[in-house]
């Protein structure tokens, strides 16, 4: 007979406000608490912005966004509620959060595990930058994930009975400084994007190779009609972007790192062979008590985007820090040169920044005062304007919508 002890013996509480004088306003609250068989984790969530439209998200009062309940014992994990769930590089399967992107993605419903075999079913729930998907999906599946390879099975199907099947098998292993992984997928059935049956397939192979100082890593990818709202495909470029997001795009990377610097590039086609992502950069630097990093890049993605983009950072770090921070950005013909200074000093770190726009002659400007204990405690306060910007990762580009006010954010861990 199994006992499950509900004996608490940590708790973890985060909390993030914002306060602004004129678009939005947010609150969130997260408690996670562990006891002897598992977990609880409860996140509260308060959502408000003056405006009329659906630009800055949702409207969320204050209600209980996220629950999720582990119990564990032996080698089986039982967990209710909002799960993260993904499986290899997300091409059939990619159900978690990217605090850049702002994406917040769970499996609403029950995830049984037992050693590398799980299966899972439930409600997908989906949220980019606050603005929920109303598109419903319920999904069931299992998996089995080893450490030289793995197998998922996902159906999917809507509240109208659209049905599908996505699959996916991935291959990995290391000889003598050379790591290999290959993911395939396949898909058949309804399309949420194109609304009607057909097939696709995604293919993602990467390979690293290091020698002493040195590392080699190559990336190719091969994306048809894959994505289907609960996958997010692996992005095979430095910039974190889906040119297509994961439907009609081919594209490879290489990157080349030593003691020094890291260099890459990266380039994406649709299947007629037309350019749709170009990728360029450039990273070197130093260490000691006065180091420096300096780094360029360049990014064109099918006239959304079209940037040049370099920056100088300079660190004085004894026992205490100075960071001066150059920045020099090109948007489409648009000058946004930015500068900022940080002073570290004993867990505590203070920085001064601003951002000017030449087409506008207006500046971004933020002060920021943090106190880490690096144990258990950070508080971070922060007043500033922003005017809205283009930021990508995990395969996510979103514009983050104008923010002017304060922000706060704390969190204290309790541990018995």
């Amino acid at each position: 007979m199994t006992i499950i002890l509900i004996q608490m013996t940590s708790v973890n509480f985060e909390n993030t406000l914002w306060l602004s004088d004129k678009y939005r306003n947010l609150n969130n609250t997260t408690v996670q608490t562990e006891f002897a068989n598992g977990d609880l984790l409860l996140h509260f969530r308060d959502y408000r912005f003056n405006d009329t439209t659906s630009l800055y998200g949702d409207i969320y009062r204050f209600n209980l966004f996220r629950g999720l309940l582990r119990l564990s014992s032996g080698n089986w994990t039982l967990s209710v509620g909002d799960n993260d769930v993904v499986f290899g590089r997300g091409l059939s399967l990619f159900l978690s959060t990217d605090q850049k992107a702002l994406l917040e993605s769970y499996l609403r419903g029950v995830r049984f595990q037992m050693g590398s075999f799980s299966v899972y079913g439930g409600f997908r729930r989906k949220f980019i930058y606050y603005r929920g998907d109303d598109y419903p999906q319920y999904i069931a599946g299992l998996d089995v994930e080893r450490e030289i390879g793995g197998f998922n099975g996902t159906f999917y199907m809507d509240t109208l009975q659209h049905r599908g099947l996505i699959g996916s098998i991935y291959m990995q292993n290391s000889i003598d400084g050379l790591s290999l992984y290959f993911e395939g997928a396949y898909r058949y059935g309804y399309d949420m994007e194109t609304f009607s049956s057909n097939f696709g397939y995604g293919l993602f192979f990467s390979m690293a190779y290091y020698l002493n100082n040195l590392s080699l890593n190559i990336e190719m990818k091969d994306y048809y009609r894959l994505y289907q709202g609960f996958n997010l495909p692996a992005p095979a470029n430095e910039y974190e972007l889906l040119s297509s997001n994961g439907r009609y795009e081919r594209g490879i990377s290489f990157s080349i790192e030593g003691r020094n610097f890291r260099a890459s590039t990266a380039q994406d086609v649709d299947r007629s062979f037309d350019k749709l992502l170009e990728y360029y950069s450039f990273t070197g630097y130093s260490m000691g008590i006065v180091s420096w990093k300096v780094s360029a890049y360049r990014l064109w993605w099918r006239g959304n985007m079209d940037d040049y983009t370099g920056f100088l950072e300079i660190k004085y770090s004894p026992s205490w820090g100075i960071i001066l921070y150059g920045e020099y950005r090109n948007r489409k013909g648009e000058h946004q040169p930015m500068a900022s200074f940080d002073f570290i000093n004993d867990g505590f770190n203070l920085s001064i920044g601003g951002r000017y726009y030449s087409s506008h002659e207006k500046w971004d400007y933020f002060i920021t005062g943090r106190y880490d204990n690096l144990n258990n405690l950070y508080l971070e306060v922060s007043y500033g304007a922003f005017s809205g910007d283009i930021v990508c990762s995990s395969g996510i580009c979103r514009y983050e919508p104008p923010f002017r006010g304060l922000k706060v954010s704390m969190g204290y861990m309790w541990n018995k």
